[in-house]
């Protein structure tokens, strides 16, 4: 079976990680305890992919959740479904990275990740096939940041031939108030550009919006953005834990989606996504769905659209949905879409049926979403980033725990490449418009 690691870093990584394993366990019909309930056949067929089963039966996630301070995992444990994980899947320290990149990636935050190094070899060995090792974190905090960046380079030095995907929450002023995030971000957006091979950007700013402005939620909290965010981990995932039509595994996505090895920046959508008290009176169709993940009103990065154009698309249906349907629905959103993406990748849209429909709706739709406008999202951490480097604001904190002042330096030419890459496939698209004009 092809398995599937997940790891969850970080306060922000696990409390994502943790509520993607409640929706994920409620969809297998898995109790708090690990024992199956269900009489459907679809639900076992593709458990190994995400749970190991023990002698007695007991389905456990294949996981690890680590963080630098014992605060977070300790509630998670406690919780009711904190027995759901096997007791050596929670590694922490002491100390904390108290939101410096430095202090987990050097000190105390290499011990940390030496010792869930350890931890993932020996799940690793239990898997008979694993396809690949996916992470939950954020680029903003210590942990998520620093020690997840320290990991990341174990992980492609040990583990080359698998699928690397991270599922990277990226900050926003107007969700959080950690001064030094922007230095924090571009440090770990290096190591997402060099040891990662896929990565579902998950923008706080555009949660925040979703949630205010499509959800109508009034003063969203992080368990309501956590809420959305399990949405698309679980519809992104569904290919893989479900049979289906035309099923996409992380391989595939990487090859459709990724048409440059560091162009694998990715933004998700999700739909139907509205207020509750629409429910009664709304019956999804394909085209809606559709409609709704392509609306840029949707996606979770807030991106500015005009800057650049389509790469390339997947998108993953779930619930009783013929794929004629779907069919018809991608060529009329690629016919009425086709100046807004490039020209030079012709059918870039890949498509996937599940019939096991998402928890809690009838029919979905899932996107993952190639553009060359995610440069505007990395114009707005390196212009952020620029602006107290420029003025040496905090550095001792990060030099004082290891750092050089080169590494800044390196770490924002490195974005910044990458940033100009991006915009460069979008002028590609403009220019072979004019020729063909």
């Amino acid at each position: 079976m092809r398995e599937i690691v997940t790891l969850q870093a970080g306060q922000c990584g696990n409390q994502i990680g943790h509520r993607f394993w409640q929706v994920v366990s409620g969809e297998h019909s898995i109790d708090r305890q690990g024992h199956y309930n269900g009489n459907n056949d679809k639900q076992l067929r593709r458990m190994p992919v995400y749970y190991s089963e023990s002698s007695t039966g007991r389905f456990v996630p294949r996981t690890l959740l680590f963080d630098m301070e014992p605060g977070t995992l300790n509630f998670i444990r406690s919780s009711e479904w904190g027995s759901l994980y096997h007791p050596n899947a929670y590694i922490f320290g002491r100390t904390g990275a108290g939101n410096n990149w430095a202090k987990g990636y050097y000190g105390d935050g290499a011990q940390l990740v030496s010792a869930v190094k350890d931890q993932v070899r020996k799940v690793m060995e239990t898997c008979v096939s694993p396809q690949g090792i996916a992470i939950f974190h954020s680029t903003g905090g210590g942990t998520g940041s620093g020690s997840c960046a320290n990991l990341m380079e174990t992980l492609s030095h040990d583990y080359p031939k698998y699928v690397r995907i991270s599922y990277s929450v990226y900050p926003s002023p107007k969700v959080s108030d950690v001064v030094v995030e922007p230095y924090n971000c571009v440090l770990t957006q290096t190591r997402l550009i060099e040891d990662v091979e896929q990565v579902v950007c998950l923008d706080n700013e555009a949660l925040y919006r979703v949630c205010s402005d499509t959800l109508e939620i009034m003063q969203p909290t992080y368990d309501d953005l956590n809420r959305l965010c399990s949405l698309i981990v679980t519809g992104l995932t569904a290919s893989t834990r479900f049979p289906g039509k035309l099923n996409i595994d992380l391989r595939k996505n990487l090859v459709n989606l990724v048409p440059s090895t560091r162009l694998h920046f990715l933004c998700p959508a999700f739909a139907p996504l509205h207020t509750p008290k629409v429910d009664d009176y709304r019956n999804f169709s394909v085209a809606d769905l559709t409609s709704q993940v392509f609306d840029k009103s949707n996606l979770l990065c807030n991106l500015d659209f005009g800057s650049g154009k389509m790469l390339a698309a997947g998108v993953i249906y779930r619930g009783d949905i013929p794929t004629q349907q779907v069919d018809e629905e991608l060529r009329r959103i690629q016919t009425q879409l086709s100046n807004e993406f490039v020209s030079f990748i012709p059918r870039n849209v890949k498509m996937s049926v599940v019939d096991v429909p998402h928890a809690g709706f009838t029919r979905s739709a899932t996107m993952l979403l190639n553009t060359t406008a995610i440069a505007s999202m990395f114009r707005r951490v390196t212009t952020n980033f620029n602006a107290m480097y420029s003025k040496q604001a905090f550095l001792h904190w990060y030099t004082s725990a290891g750092m050089e002042d080169q590494d800044f330096s390196e770490a924002y030419a490195n974005v910044m490449d990458t940033t100009e890459m991006y915009t460069v496939y979008g002028s590609q698209g403009d220019d072979d418009d004019a020729a063909g004009d």
